[in-house]
């Protein structure tokens, strides 16, 4: 009947999502290696540039290789309630994870983009502000923060921050709001 037809469709849908998060997960890791085995070749690390063009590759290869394979594992695993880690722990992990990653890549992209702006607007004096030593201290600010942020947000009091399973989304999501609301009409709704 119908029912069944609906079943086989979302089953059918299940393994596409599934192959082109594969997919997906195979073209980061393979062109994230690359850019890094080419760097290592050519061995002009001493270019600010190609120093956060590594560290950018890296944010992403691990992205990649850590926070992708978990995500797409969550997905499925926490949706069919056949849990491998245990909810808790596995959605708290890819998480972190995520939110460092994530957050390293992004502040890489701008990092990037601040020192080819100052390359346009300082010709000058662009050698001088712009060297290996702002490369590497940028590196460093950039996993610290990024690695901070992910932590703290999971070590809040009252497990405010917190990542937990959402049956709507079928994805681990951060939690903030916990207890209850008062809404304008006087009811008392209950936030998780």
């Amino acid at each position: 009947g119908p029912f069944r037809a609906a079943e086989f469709s979302i089953h059918w849908l299940d393994y596409l999502l599934f192959a082109v998060g594969v997919a997906l997960v195979a073209v980061i890791v393979f062109g994230n290696l690359l850019i890094l085995l080419s760097m290592r070749k050519i061995m002009i690390l001493h270019v600010p540039t190609n120093i956060l063009i590594v560290n950018l590759a890296m944010s992403d290869l691990g992205v990649g290789i850590f926070v992708m394979p978990f995500s797409i594992a969550s997905f499925f695993q926490l949706r069919e309630h056949n849990i491998l880690f245990g909810q808790r722990v596995l959605c708290n992990i890819v998480g972190v994870l995520r939110q460092m990653l994530l957050c390293s890549s992004t502040y890489t992209i701008a990092t990037i983009s601040y020192e080819r702006f100052l390359g346009v607007k300082r010709p000058m004096s662009y050698k001088r502000i712009v060297n290996k030593k702002f490369a590497l201290s940028a590196v460093a600010a950039i996993w610290t923060y990024s690695t901070v942020f992910a932590l703290i947000t999971v070590a809040m009091p009252d497990n405010v921050g917190e990542y937990v399973y959402n049956d709507y989304t079928g994805y681990c999501i951060q939690q903030w709001w916990f207890g209850t609301l008062q809404t304008n009409v006087g009811e008392t709704v209950e936030v998780i």
